[in-house]
């Protein structure tokens, strides 16, 4: 039988403790189990729940090792130390809508688009590009600071959109006063 079993698993620095075994305890990014008893030939699981930050870069490799003594001499310490590695990978749900004002809008009179573009997580989206394609009747008159416009397209830049936030955006168009009255105005986003 192995006694007075000490467990010690180093966190990687990329993740927040969260809880563990009873056994165990946590300081300073290592976790420790104190095992009174092992019995020869038997077996014991410990479990280390962590969370990773969701702004932790896609691709980070997260390793964690844990290394196990006992009172009693050991014929084999190579199999005493044990890494695991996990590879991260983010992914953000992303959401967008549109409303216009006024609808419907005069001919001659200015029409603006709100975008609302929602990130429903897990993982904060980096570097987002919404694009939004004005219906050819129309002419750019303003957007809002992250935005611009080309050719009819009107392309936003958001450095950053943290998971369960949103971020609003403006397009406004003038509408000619000679629009064919019906016309359908469509404006297509992505």
């Amino acid at each position: 039988d192995a006694a007075n079993l000490v467990v010690t698993a180093t966190l990687p620095p990329e993740v927040l403790f969260a809880s563990a075994s009873q056994e165990c305890s946590e300081l300073d990014g290592v976790v420790s189990c104190l095992i009174d008893t092992l019995a020869s030939g038997a077996g014991l699981q410990l479990q280390i729940i962590v969370d990773v930050p969701s702004a932790t870069a896609d691709g980070t490799t997260l390793s964690l090792t844990a290394d196990v003594v006992a009172d009693e001499a050991d014929p084999d310490t190579n199999n005493n130390s044990a890494t695991v590695t996990t590879l991260l990978q983010r992914e953000a749900d992303l959401v967008i809508s549109i409303t216009d004002t006024p609808d419907p809008v005069l001919a001659g009179q200015p029409l603006t688009y709100d975008l609302t573009v929602d990130n429903a997580g897990p993982s904060d989206a980096a570097n987002l590009v919404v694009t939004a394609t004005l219906p050819p009747e129309v002419l750019f008159a303003g957007a809002s600071q992250e935005c611009s416009e080309q050719d009819g397209v009107v392309s936003c830049l958001i450095e950053t959109l943290a998971s369960g936030a949103g971020q609003q955006l403006q397009i406004i168009v003038d509408v000619p006063s000679a629009t064919a009255d019906g016309t359908t105005l469509s404006l297509t986003d992505r």
